[in-house]
């Protein structure tokens, strides 16, 4: 056993280090993204004590149940606050880049391996997760929230393969084989790629344990019976929320044109290893004719080929290129995702191109000292300040790309920059200049979305409906009501189950004397979506001069669906001011001051109400949603 020396710990110091430095300035980054829909909107994780909702209950996206429920504990320790998430991602992180440490040094130090890089296993070690854990290729699953469910996939990934390797060769390999089948099984709970870890652990035993394929099924065929059990874990999860993967209702590519396609979003992902800049959020990766990828295809079906030749004459490094493409096949083979690219897939491939670029540079050492004599005194230098400079770059680049990641309009100004095609990201921009009330330039960068979500062949009816109901919620903001009543109606033309569309186009109505009208779009709103709170206060609120006991029951109901809805909190509290009921409508006022602090007419009625006036006061504004 190791005595913990500093040969154990100083490793660990230079990764906590070098790490912690690259990620130190993201615990500021917003939410973005998927961020907003699946964490902050989500009201299933905000609370702990149903743990089963706060993993399946996501508010659009298939449901990663372990990440999901890691996003609840966040919310028990501290609200939306975002330090808390981001502390998690980068502890998440750093642990998978000494477990990636850890794998790296055993694997040299194999009886296959030990008589090569022995003497040198720590260092090169140390070099491959250093140059992973500082690289801003991995800001998309570390800065960006929501992947956490990539990271933690990853840590679970490499978990398997480190206790593999420990309980590969040692004398009482049961508990570490154990550990290992329980960190797969966790995996399968935490992303789709997990999938693919059971085989790369059997090919990782031919190639680096075992001497032929009858010593495995002879040692540990029951560690792979167990292993592959866990696949049973992935299934249930995707089974059971079936209707949430997009794909594999109704795909946007073929198996065959998404495959194809995947060859130049490779040869991006190899080009970004290598020079990474010009990183992407969401590059809305356009699928291209096979005569326009035929160079792309021509040199990944070299690379593919090159693989095949070291697995036969060079297993070592054909492990290597198996394992690249091996993990990355889930979203870069044959399966036709909806979304061509995304940084956050290579997360775990990364590693491996880190592994095989130290390999290289070490070699490539090497030779130079076996010829040049005068070279051998300083060549175990050249690799520590060759690491060492690439590592100071590359913190660099991630403190800078970290920096995007602090504004919700400047990411998505970012990405319209370097993707300007991108409807979803004018969108998104669009709705980050409303959320900061520069309404004119958002009802220009809605228009912009949807000129080039109306060109696109592929763009969802339904997702042109919600962007013109952020149109219209914008014009309706600077009083051009006929312009967003316009807005709302191509909406609900778009998708008429819109249940947002239908209850702007009442406040609508409305605020245009039509009450009529109004009543019937929030009617129709509640039908849709019946768990829609605003539908319900606005209802109340149409009702209310005819029919106070009604209108309370609305606001019960709209309660019912979210107890700290401030809007129905305040109704609520109103509707009993004008009873003549004071402390009844204090207690609802308090809360919703309380909830939302910016709610000025319910700050005056609670200070009506606590000068004891119980006359009337005017009806509640129209709640928008």
């Amino acid at each position: 056993m190791r005595s913990w020396g500093p040969r154990i710990w100083m490793p660990l110091v230079v990764l906590m280090a070098a790490g912690g430095l690259a990620y130190a300035n993201s615990f500021r980054g917003v939410f973005v993204f998927d961020d907003r829909l699946e964490i902050r909107d989500n009201p299933a994780i905000r609370s702990l004590w149903r743990p089963l909702e706060a993993m399946f209950g996501g508010v659009g996206l298939p449901r990663r149940p372990l990440p999901y429920l890691t996003f609840a504990v966040n919310y028990a320790w501290g609200g939306l606050d975002v330090v808390g998430f981001h502390a998690v991602n980068v502890a998440i992180h750093l642990a998978a880049a000494v477990v990636l440490y850890d794998v790296v040094r055993r694997t040299l130090e194999s009886p296959r391996l030990s008589s090569r890089y022995g003497t040198v296993a720590g260092p090169m070690a140390l070099a491959v997760a250093v140059l992973w854990v500082v690289h801003p290729l991995n800001t998309q699953a570390v800065t960006y929230i929501y992947q956490r469910m990539e990271s933690m996939m990853s840590l679970c990934y490499l978990l398997t393969l480190a206790s593999f390797v420990r309980g590969a060769v040692s004398q009482s390999p049961s508990p570490w084989l154990t550990a290992s089948v329980a960190w797969c099984g966790t995996g399968m709970a935490c992303k789709e790629v997990m999938v693919t870890a059971p085989v790369l652990m059997l090919l990782y035993d031919r190639t680096f344990i075992a001497t032929d394929w009858q010593d495995i099924i002879r040692q540990r065929r029951r560690y792979y019976f167990a292993l592959a059990a866990t696949w049973l874990i992935l299934v249930a999860v995707v089974r059971c929320q079936a209707a949430r993967y997009g794909e594999l209702e109704s795909p946007l590519h073929t198996p065959l044109g998404y495959a194809v396609n995947q060859s130049a979003v490779i040869l991006h992902y190899l080009r970004l290893a290598c020079l990474p800049w010009g990183l992407c959020l969401d590059y809305d990766w356009q699928a291209r004719t096979i005569f326009e990828l035929l160079p792309s295809l021509a040199i990944v079906t070299a690379m593919l080929l090159a693989v095949g030749w070291a697995v036969a004459k060079r297993p070592c490094a054909g492990f290597l290129g198996i394992a690249f493409f091996l993990i990355l096949a889930p979203s870069s083979s044959i399966l036709p995702v909806d979304e061509l690219a995304f940084e956050h897939r290579m997360y775990l491939p990364l590693a491996v191109i880190s592994v095989a670029a130290v390999i290289v540079g070490h070699e490539l050492v090497a030779a130079i000292a076996a010829r040049k004599k005068r070279f051998r005194a300083v060549a175990p230098w050249i690799g520590g300040g060759a690491t060492a400079v690439a590592a100071v770059a590359l913190i660099a680049a991630t403190w800078t790309r970290n920096t995007d990641y602090r504004s919700f309009v400047g990411m998505w100004t970012d990405v319209v920059a370097k993707a300007p095609g991108n409807a979803k990201a004018w969108k998104n921009l669009g709705l980050g200049l409303a959320e900061e009330g520069r309404f004119e330039e958002s009802i220009v960068t809605f228009q912009k979305a949807i000129f080039l979500g109306e060109t696109s062949s592929v763009t969802p009816a339904g997702w042109l409906a919600g962007v013109e109901c952020n149109l219209g919620a914008s014009l309706m903001s600077m009083g051009r009501l006929d312009e967003a009543a316009a807005a709302f109606d191509k909406a609900i033309h778009l998708n008429g189950e819109d249940c947002l569309a239908h209850v702007n186009r009442g406040i609508i109505a409305l605020r245009l004397g039509d009450v009529d009208a109004a009543r019937t779009c929030f009617e129709k709103a509640i039908d849709l979506r019946p768990e829609y709170a605003p539908a319900y206060v606005n209802l109340g609120i149409v009702v209310e001069p005819d029919d106070p006991d009604g209108a309370l029951e609305l606001y019960g109901k709209a309660l019912l669906r979210n107890p700290d809805y401030a809007p129905a909190l305040a109704a609520t509290g109103r509707n009993f001011l004008r009873r003549g009921q004071p402390a009844r409508a204090i207690e609802y006022l308090q809360r919703a001051v309380r909830t939302d602090p910016s709610l000025t007419a319910a700050r005056r009625d609670l200070a009506d109400a606590s000068a004891t006036r119980p006359e009337a006061t005017p009806l509640p504004q129209v709640t928008n949603p």
